[in-house]
């Protein structure tokens, strides 16, 4: 049982989350990485939309329409949790592939999570302020998204 586990081990496959003693976990090869950010950027499409900056014009005109903060946050938080996932995945991709190219594509979509969250971020830090000023902001076109 204990050499099928290390076997699984060596090939990269799963080993349904049981390891022996004498079995030593070997890292993912990059591509599996690779593959989980793509799926960030992917999963980022879905919540955004083709154009994030059309997302945050949405989010904006919401809270303009029932100001509510709460709202505006939520969407940080999820797009919070990608940001958590795909810093995981960059920095297992620059301890396997180094600064190539592997690593910039991931960084790419680091970037742009990045983007996203810093975006919601302004919206939500000027709302707690002053929620007239989202308004006076956003007519004005300046807001870093805009």
């Amino acid at each position: 049982m204990a050499n099928a586990q290390t076997e699984a081990l060596k090939k990269g496959e799963s080993t349904n989350g049981v390891y022996t003693s004498n079995a030593t976990p070997q890292r993912l090869p990059v591509n599996v990485w690779l593959e989980r950010a793509d799926r960030i950027a992917a999963r980022l499409r879905k919540i955004t939309g083709d154009d994030a900056r059309l997302y945050l014009c949405r989010i904006v005109e919401g809270f303009l329409g029932n100001q509510d903060k709460d709202a505006v946050y939520e969407q940080i938080v999820t797009v919070g949790k990608l940001q958590k996932s795909v810093y995981g995945y960059e920095n297992e991709v620059l301890t396997l592939a180094g600064l190539g190219p592997e690593y910039e594509k991931v960084r790419e979509v680091t970037r742009t999570v990045c983007d996203v969250i810093r975006w919601l971020e302004e919206v939500l830090c000027l709302a707690m302020v002053d929620a007239a000023e989202v308004e006076i902001k956003y007519k004005r076109c300046q807001f870093s998204f805009q």
